[in-house]
């Protein structure tokens, strides 16, 4: 962090130490501010135990510190050349100083944070000088630490901090304080003691960092002879729950005092007579241990929680799924790889580096197997499973729009999706529904599984009602019976620790399970602040274990931004404030947006905004959802979906005028508004071909309503595919639309409104295709948020369909089907997209969850 000179002061005649900047990092704010930091920590501080600064100077735009030089090696230096020949009586002498110097500062409030063996120096007259207190907090103990481990390496590779002498809590950059200086001031009386580091330098910063965090130092390592307690000093230091930790530096600078340590200590046996009573030393060193710390540790309540944080990687977003494996031991989450592409990710909670899984690409809804060493996960309508050590992915099944998934040790698998539960062998095979909707309920999609300990009963949710109403239920294989859990509405989980997790009003809870009686007892109680929606609908990630830890996703800023982009992906602005905008269609003279809403109650509206306002307007206020609000051609109506009748039906409504809505067409069959011809005479809308309570649990069709005639509807697609967004062409001669028949969501463009020519026109993913207002072009996105251009041209009263052309990439809020591009008549793409400045991700993990909310 800085360049040291020798240099010497002519006014005063005297040696002295400047440390300047280097001249790249002088105008570094960051650097500056370090530098001041020092200056002024030092400028607060007179003990002989801590370098003294004589002045800070500048000259030439140079800003230098005139030290105190100190003549004699570091303690790191000393440590390499003096340990095989020095005594613990010495090791003590200098660990004393140190804790003086420490104890001084710490009186002032002010936190070295980067003690270590190198920034002691060894003074020629036997004292001990701690120097570099450029990372120092002054007046500022309880706040922060600077960075998250994520984020400690520098562009020139300086750590905010040195990782070796790194507190647990400092590497997780959560709230560092005096305790921080004490576990380095363990480090180095262990190294004093040992002569090597308490956690050694592995490959990388990561791999030292995950040692600092998981494991304790290896204490045969301290020798024989080492005082019980010095021994005990020593761990008390090095106690990775900073609440257990030795709580202030001046009750080590008592114990260093005890007559008892040094009178006891005696010069050690040389180095090879000390490797022979190694393993004699071990049986006395647990003896010491039980003496030191045993007593105490059973007296006492069990371990208070602890608790870290991770992000998504590049700053990204975490999606929903099970994060954390059943034993507790590893993280795992889909999140964007550096080319946009949703990926599994794995983190061992020993390592401190999140790696990727190829084979995943595409990945959504990822869930454990029982036994922690397989993850299954949904991409392009299949149900794979991969090895956590990485490998080939396997099929398990082929299942289109599912959301969510268990697995039970008998290897049984239950799918979540739009529609009733589905089950699978983990094996592989063809699922079949494993529960049954209820009709008088109005059960719309059984969703999140999630077993109980006896692999045969299962949480699961049920959402109604436009899917704004949701019931949590226990459900039994082979049986079509279920018991609601009463208050629970959305995201149940089971815990070992005897408890049913769920979300209530953006945060999550727990409530005490009897697992026998399948029903809740007492009072729920609040767990933390997690992001209850915007996820995925009722799939918040979080997950318990059964060693009593627990992952869950941090409160987060769902919103987005309807923003408007130029052919080559240039910014133009946004339409109207941030939101969490979920459908939407620009109006035919792009003035305004249809939009709709979800509130705070989970129910969802249609609105308008205008453009040049950014003011929304209510187009509807019914208690049961109304949402996919399309413009009329004119831009006087809209169409929508309504829930108000119990399942999807197609309604109309004017702008502006003070009318009840009008029924286009009532079904017992989902239905769900898509377009609106520009010559006024088609309705298109998606269809769910299974009506209510009937077994099929997914297969979307097109159909379309003549205007003229709304009796006679035409079905557009019949196949056992999946469907969706049909948009028509200009013309009214053709309809492009997503489908899943290849495999994955591609786009297809058909005759209308009888069938007749069809082709598919995306390669590698397609899904919401708009076409250009003369029908010149036809514009989709891909699952990274790509947006693509095909060309389109009549020949002979056929299409002719360019090779699709990459436009460009923005971060799109992609939330399931819904729509959320569309195209201005003068070529410009609005599009909802993930704000710049929104907050990554993060997974919050907490290690015996129950103790720290009781």
């Amino acid at each position: 962090m800085g360049e040291v000179y020798r240099a010497h002061d002519t006014t005063l005649n005297r040696d002295v130490a400047i440390k300047i900047l280097p001249s790249e990092l002088a105008t570094d704010s960051d650097r500056l501010a370090r530098f001041r930091r020092e200056a002024q920590a030092l400028a607060a501080l007179n003990h002989p135990n801590i370098a003294t600064i004589h002045g800070i100077e500048e000259s030439t735009g140079v800003r230098a510190l005139v030290l105190e030089l100190i003549e004699g090696p570091t303690l790191a230096d000393w440590i390499t050349a003096r340990h095989e020949h020095s005594t613990t009586n010495e090791a003590v002498a200098i660990a004393r100083q140190i804790a003086e110097g420490l104890d001084a500062a710490h009186e002032r409030g002010i936190v070295h944070r980067d003690l270590k063996p190198a920034n002691v120096k060894m003074a020629a007259d036997g004292r001990v000088k701690i120097l570099d207190f450029g990372l120092a907090k002054v007046h500022e103990v309880t706040t922060p630490s600077a960075r998250t481990v994520n984020a400690l390496h520098t562009d020139a590779g300086v750590v905010l901090g040195t990782v070796p002498y790194m507190s647990p809590e400092q590497a997780r950059g959560t709230l560092v304080d005096r305790r921080t200086d004490i576990w380095a001031f363990g480090c180095i009386l262990y190294e004093l003691l040992t002569g090597r580091q308490a956690f050694p330098s592995g490959e990388t910063a990561s791999d030292t960092l995950a040692s600092v965090l998981v494991r304790d130092p290896d204490w045969t390592a301290l020798p024989s002879t080492t005082p019980p307690r010095l021994r005990a000093l020593v761990m008390r230091c090095l106690q990775k729950d900073p609440r257990e930790r030795l709580r202030d530096i001046g009750d080590a600078f008592v114990d260093l005092k005890d007559p008892a340590i040094t009178a006891n200590a005696v010069t050690e046996a040389p180095p090879r007579r000390r490797r022979e009573l190694v393993s004699a030393a071990v049986a006395l060193l647990a003896l010491a241990t039980v003496a030191a710390v045993g007593f105490r540790a059973l007296r006492e309540p069990p371990r208070d929680a602890m608790v870290f944080t991770v992000q998504a990687p590049q700053g990204g977003r975490i999606g929903a799924g099970q994060p954390l494996s059943p034993d507790g031991r590893t993280l795992a989450f889909v999140a964007a790889a550096r080319d946009g592409t949703p990926m599994v990710w794995v983190r061992p909670l020993s390592s401190l580096t999140p790696r990727a899984l190829e084979g995943t690409e595409n990945a959504s809804f990822l869930f454990w197997s029982a036994d922690s060493q397989q993850i299954a996960f949904f991409a392009d309508d299949r149900l794979s499973r991969i090895p956590v050590a990485g490998g080939s992915a396997q099929l398990i099944a082929v299942v289109a729009g599912a959301l969510g998934g268990a697995w039970n040790s008998q290897g049984v698998i239950l799918i979540g999706t739009r529609g009733p539960l589905l089950r699978v062998s983990a094996a592989g095979g063809e699922p079949v529904p494993a529960t049954k909707l209820d009709v008088a309920a109005r059960d719309q999609w059984h969703v999140a599984p999630d077993f109980l300990p006896d692999g045969r009963h299962f949480l699961f949710t049920v959402m109604s009602g436009g899917l704004a109403d949701r019931q949590a239920f226990v459900g039994e294989l082979d049986s079509d019976r279920r018991l609601m859990l009463a208050g629970v509405r959305e995201g149940a989980r089971y815990s070992a620790t005897g408890h049913v997790l769920f979300t209530r009003d953006s945060s999550l809870v727990a409530q005490r399970f009897d697992s026998d009686t399948l029903t809740l007892t007492g009072e729920p109680f609040l767990v933390g602040a997690s992001a209850a929606r915007g996820v995925g609908d009722n799939l918040t990630p979080f997950s318990a274990s059964t060693n009593g830890s627990l992952a869950f996703l941090a409160l987060a800023d769902t919103e987005t931004e309807l923003t408007w982009f130029d052919r080559t992906g240039l910014p133009l602005g946004v339409a109207g404030p941030r939101d969490v905008y979920l459908n939407q269609d620009l109006s035919p003279d792009g003035t305004r947006v249809a939009i709709d809403l979800r509130d705070t109650r989970g129910n969802v509206d249609a609105w308008v905004l205008d453009v040049a306002t950014g003011i929304k307007s209510r187009i509807t206020s019914h208690e049961d959802a109304d949402y996919t609000p399309m413009w009329s051609p004119d831009g006087e109506s809209v169409a929508f979906t309504s829930y108000r009748a119990g399942v999807g039906n197609l309604y109309r409504r004017e702008i502006g005028v003070v009318a009840d809505e009008t029924l286009i067409q009532a079904s017992t069959a989902e239905q769900r508004m898509a377009d609106w011809s520009k010559d006024g005479r088609y309705w298109v809308y998606e269809q769910n071909l299974r009506e209510a309570g009937a077994e099929n649990p997914s297969q979307t069709d097109l159909w379309a309503i003549p205007n003229d005639d709304p009796r006679e509807p035409i079905q557009l697609t019949n196949t056992p595919f999946e469907e969706h967004n049909p948009r028509l062409s200009p013309d009214t001669r053709w309809i492009a639309y997503e489908s899943n028949e290849s495999g994955q969501d591609e786009v297809y463009v058909q005759s209308f409104p009888r069938p007749g020519f069809k082709q598919q026109v995306s390669a590698g993913g397609g899904e919401t295709p708009v076409w250009r207002s003369d029908g010149s072009e036809l514009f989709y996105l891909t699952r990274d948020g790509g947006v693509m251009a095909i060309s389109v041209t009549v020949v002979d009263g056929r299409l002719r369909f360019g090779a699709p052309t990459r436009l460009f990439r923005a971060n799109i809020a992609f939330t399931g089907i819904q729509r959320v591009l569309s195209v201005s008549g003068d070529g410009r793409f609005l599009l909802n997209v993930v704000p710049a400045d929104r907050a990554p991700s993060t997974l919050v993990v907490l290690q015996n969850w129950v103790a720290a909310t009781q």
